[in-house]
This record gives structure tokens, C-alpha cells and sequence, in this order.
């Protein structure tokens, strides 16, 4: 049976999805590049690879920062499968870069409601080069079983 990875909705609308492998208890054939998902196009792109394969009781969630940090992933049950990993890993998303290669001038919000209403419109006032392209609400991220 194969071990699915974990799925985390980015700032652009695209799905990371991180860690998975082809047999269960196995490390050999450990995904360990990031993938992501257009719901736009339905293509998937091959992104950077991490150093360690993320595996069961890994995680990934996206913090306000639109970085994706990656990490956990152990054996179950105890003493069987590969080693379990303690640690975490940082993943930055292209939509953080310029196209070569730096990273790119991000806005910053100057102005914004501290309360929103379902169903109203808001303001948000921002300083930066150029405008914003998307705007995304970002909750605070959880795991049930990470």
C-alpha cells in the first residue's frame, strides 16, 4: 500500500504537496521534491528537493509568511520502517523569487481592519514597489495527524 503525502494550499491558490513513498515501511522510492498542483491548469510542476524524505507523522502547513516549512516523519509502528525525523525544513514557494532567481520585494501592509464581516467588503493599504497581483487571507494552519 503507498503512503500519500501531505497536500497544503499556498498563497497563489497552488497545492504543495511534500513527502509520500510507493511501499509502505519503505524507504527506497521516498519522494522527497516538492510538487505542485495548479487547479487552474490541472498540470503539476517538480520543485526543489529536500534533504530528508518526509514519511508518516510528517507535516506542512503555510504560515503568514508564504513560506511552506516541511517536516517530522517516522516509522509506525515504533521499530519498524526508517528512522524517524526530528526536524524541520524551510520550503520557498517561486512565487517568493523574481525571475532571476532573487528574492522579490514583497508588500507591506500599512493599513488593515483588525475584524472582518463574512459578506462585506474591506480595505487593505499596502507600500511597495508596484501593485498586488492577488490578495490571500491566510488562517492560521493546523495538522490532526502530523
Amino acid at each position: 500500500m503507498p503512503e500519500r503525502g501531505t497536500a497544503t494550499l499556498l498563497a497563489d491558490g497552488q497545492v504543495l504537496v511534500t513527502g509520500g513513498r510507493p511501499v509502505w515501511h519503505e524507504l527506497p522510492g521516498a519522494n522527497k521534491a516538492a510538487e505542485t498542483w495548479n487547479p487552474t491548469t490541472w498540470q503539476w510542476t517538480l520543485g526543489a528537493e529536500g534533504a530528508r524524505a518526509r514519511l508518516y507523522h510528517s507535516t506542512a502547513l503555510m504560515p503568514p509568511d508564504a513560506t511552506a516549512p516541511v517536516g517530522g516523519g517516522a516509522p509506525a509502528p515504533v521499530g519498524v520502517g526508517p528512522a524517524g525525523e526530528q526536524n524541520m525544513q524551510a520550503y520557498y514557494p517561486p512565487y517568493l523569487f523574481t525571475p532571476g532567481g532573487a528574492l522579490a520585494v514583497r508588500p507591506v501592509i500599512t493599513a488593515a481592519p483588525d475584524w472582518l464581516t463574512i459578506g462585506k467588503t474591506f480595505n487593505v493599504q499596502a507600500s511597495g514597489s508596484g501593485g498586488a497581483s492577488r490578495v490571500t487571507l491566510v488562517k492560521t494552519g493546523s495538522v490532526t495527524h502530523g
